[in-house]
């Protein structure tokens, strides 16, 4: 099972059956800060990250998040 949540914020979590169960939260708004997976395309991530303070930090949630989406459409 897995749930996810996009919203003002993104975030994962699943349920890891080797651990009896256990509901394990991926926090992955920060996912691949690197930028080997997921880089910036689109020239709306890029001035978004660009107009963002925390610059070149939480890329896939820039992409995904509804916090974002408003700020793209103006």
């Amino acid at each position: 099972m897995i749930g996810i949540i996009i919203g003002t914020g993104t975030n994962a979590a699943y349920v890891e059956p080797t651990k009896s169960n256990e509901v394990i939260n991926i926090e992955w708004g920060n996912f691949d800060a690197v930028q080997q997976c997921l880089p910036r395309v689109l020239e709306t991530d890029i001035a978004m990250d660009e107009y963002c303070t925390n610059k070149g930090e939480y890329l896939a949630e820039k992409m995904l998040s509804g916090m974002y989406v408003g700020e793209i459409c103006r």
